[in-house]
C-alpha cells in the first residue's frame, strides 16, 4: 500500500531534508529560509497539509548523514525527439538508483552525493536532461503524477555533477565542464582585475532569461563580476537584483544571495567555449576575443600553396618593391621578424639583424 503524502514525506525528513508543501506543482507557504535552516518538528507538522496534493526536497541540501541530495531530471516536454533519445541513452551510462516518474513521461533519478551539486540546465535542449542541484526544488513520488518506477534507495556517489558531464560525454554532447584555466582562454589578463566593456556574450546575459536557466545565467554573472572584473561581492549582489527583474519569473532573493557566495567560494571561471556563453557569442563585436581574421576554406588553400613555393621571398621582395625601392635587405629583415611574432619564440629584430650582416659577408666573400 502506497505511504499518504505526509507519512511519504516524514520519511525525508527523518533524513535531514527539509520539505516544501505543492498544489499543483506551486508552493504553498516560503521556503528560502529552509535552505540554510533545519525545517524543525514543530514546523513540520504546521506545514498546511489539508491543502497540499503534494511536496518536494530542496536539492543540494545536507542530509543527516553528511551526503547531499541531488537529482537527474530527465525532462521530455518541449524537446526534440532526437534530445528525448539522446537522454535515454546517457542515462544508460548513470548509476542504477531510485527512480521516479513524473506527469509529463519524464523521470527522476534520485542520488546521494558526497560533493554538493550545483545545478546544471545547459544541456535540457540537446539531451533532455538537467542536473537539478543546489537551490532548486524536486517534486517526489506520491505527490499528483509522480510515481516509484523501482524500490532501489538513493544510490551514494563520490560526485554525481562529475557522473552527469560523464554520461553526456558518452554520448557525444559536447560539454563546457572541462574547467577553463582563464577566463576567455586569454592567460594575459588573468593577472589584474578586467577594467574594460564586457563582451557581447555576457552583456546578452544581462537581459534576463526564463525558468530553467536563470541559475546558470546567475552564476556566470556573478562569477563574471566577483572573479574576473574584482568587483565586491555587494556590489555584484547589487547588480543581480537588477538583472533578475527581466527574468520570467524573477529568483527569489534568497537564491541571489546563495548564487554570489557559491561565486565567491568557486571561483568559476568560464572559457568561450563555455555552452551559454558560446550561444551568446557575437566575435566580431567581442572586445576581448583575438582580432584574427579566420580565412576561408579557398583563401587557407591559396596561402598553404604559397608558404611551399620556393619563390616565397621573391614574392615578398616584388609585393614590398611596389612602395619601398632598392631596400630588400630591410624588407626582407622586417619581414621575417614580424612573421617571428607570430610564433612561440620570436627572434630580436637588434640580434637578427647582426646575424643578418654576418651572413651578409660571409656569402658576399669579406
Amino acid at each position: 500500500m502506497e505511504p499518504s503524502l505526509k507519512e511519504a514525506a516524514r520519511q525525508y525528513w527523518l533524513q535531514g531534508l527539509n520539505i516544501v508543501l505543492l498544489r499543483e506543482k506551486k508552493p504553498l507557504h516560503r521556503w528560502s529560509q529552509w535552505q540554510m535552516e533545519r525545517q524543525s518538528e514543530g514546523d513540520f507538522e504546521a506545514l498546511p497539509w489539508s491543502e497540499a496534493d503534494g511536496f518536494a526536497l530542496i536539492c543540494g541540501s545536507r542530509l543527516n548523514n553528511g551526503l547531499y541530495f541531488a537529482t537527474v531530471d530527465f525532462d521530455v516536454k518541449n524537446v526534440s525527439e532526437e534530445a528525448r533519445e539522446k537522454g535515454r541513452q546517457a542515462l544508460k551510462h548513470m548509476p542504477i538508483t531510485q527512480i521516479e516518474e513524473t506527469p509529463s513521461g519524464g523521470q527522476h533519478w534520485i542520488y546521494h552525493s558526497q560533493t554538493k551539486p550545483k545545478t546544471v540546465s545547459a544541456y535540457h535542449n540537446v539531451a533532455a536532461l538537467e542536473l537539478i542541484g543546489e537551490g532548486k526544488l524536486c517534486v517526489m513520488a506520491p505527490s499528483v503524477g509522480y510515481k516509484r518506477l523501482n524500490d532501489n534507495p538513493p544510490t551514494v556517489v563520490q560526485n554525481v555533477e562529475d557522473l552527469f558531464y560523464e554520461a553526456l560525454n558518452a554520448v557525444s554532447v559536447e560539454n563546457s565542464h572541462s574547467q577553463a584555466q582563464h577566463w576567455f582562454n586569454r592567460e594575459d589578463l588573468a593577472n589584474q582585475p578586467y577594467k574594460g566593456k564586457s563582451p557581447p556574450c555576457i552583456s546578452a546575459l544581462f537581459k534576463g532569461t526564463c525558468e530553467g536557466q536563470r541559475n546558470e545565467y546567475a552564476i556566470r554573472i556573478a562569477s563574471f563580476l566577483i572573479n574576473f572584473k574584482g568587483l565586491n561581492p555587494n556590489y555584484a549582489f547589487k547588480r543581480l537584483k537588477e538583472w533578475n527583474r527581466f527574468n520570467t519569473p524573477p529568483l527569489n532573493e534568497k537564491e541571489l544571495e546563495n548564487v554570489v557566495k557559491s561565486a565567491v567560494k568557486g571561483c568559476y571561471v568560464y572559457g568561450c567555449e563555455d555552452d551559454v556563453l558560446k550561444r551568446n557569442c557575437i566575435i566580431a563585436e567581442c572586445p576581448i576575443a583575438p582580432k584574427n581574421k579566420q580565412l576561408t576554406a579557398e583563401e587557407r588553400e591559396r596561402a598553404e600553396r604559397l608558404l611551399e613555393d620556393p619563390k616565397f621571398l621573391d614574392y615578398v621582395l616584388e609585393y614590398g618593391g611596389r612602395r619601398l625601392l632598392g631596400e630588400d635587405n630591410a624588407l626582407l629583415l622586417n619581414f621575417v621578424t614580424l612573421c617571428s611574432g607570430q610564433t612561440k619564440y620570436p627572434i630580436s629584430h637588434y640580434s637578427f639583424r647582426l646575424q643578418w650582416k654576418r651572413q651578409k659577408r660571409v656569402f658576399e666573400g669579406y
